[in-house]
C-alpha cells in the first residue's frame, strides 16, 4: 500500500487493524502528515475483490491550492492529527519507561516534542 494516498472502498471488503471495512470506508487518511513516524504503517488485507478510489497527497494539495478555505481546513486537520498522534506516541513511550523504572520527570514537554515535525 502506498503511504502517500488516501483510499475509499467502492466495492468489496477488507480487514484493517482488526476491523472489517466495506463500502465508503476510508483508510490512509494520515497521508496528510509530513512526519513518517506519525503515520500508520498498517496495511489492509482484502477479504474479497476490492475496488478503491484513491487520491494522492500531491493531487490533494493541487486542489487545496485552488481553494484557500479548503486548504485551511486540510491544514487544521493535519495539525490536529499530528498532535494527537504525537501525544499518543509520547504516552506509550512514557508508559514503557515507567514499566522499566526509567521515567525521567525532569525532561520538559518542549524537549520531548522538539524532534517532531508536522
Amino acid at each position: 500500500m502506498e503511504r502517500d494516498k488516501v483510499s475509499v472502498i467502492r466495492k468489496g471488503t477488507c480487514m484493517f487493524k482488526g476491523k472489517f471495512l466495506g463500502r465508503d470506508a476510508v483508510f490512509g487518511d494520515d497521508m496528510i502528515l509530513v512526519t513518517e513516524k506519525l503515520r500508520d504503517t498498517s496495511c489492509p488485507k482484502t477479504i474479497n475483490f476490492v475496488e478503491v478510489m484513491s487520491l494522492t497527497r500531491a493531487d490533494l494539495w493541487d486542489v487545496a491550492d485552488k481553494f484557500p478555505d479548503f486548504r485551511a481546513r486540510v491544514r487544521k486537520a493535519q495539525i490536529t492529527l499530528a498532535l494527537r498522534r504525537a501525544i499518543v506516541q509520547e504516552a506509550q513511550r512514557l508508559r514503557r519507561e515507567e514499566q522499566r523504572g526509567q521515567n525521567r520527570q525532569s525532561m520538559t514537554f518542549t524537549r520531548r516534542f522538539q524532534n517532531l515535525r508536522m
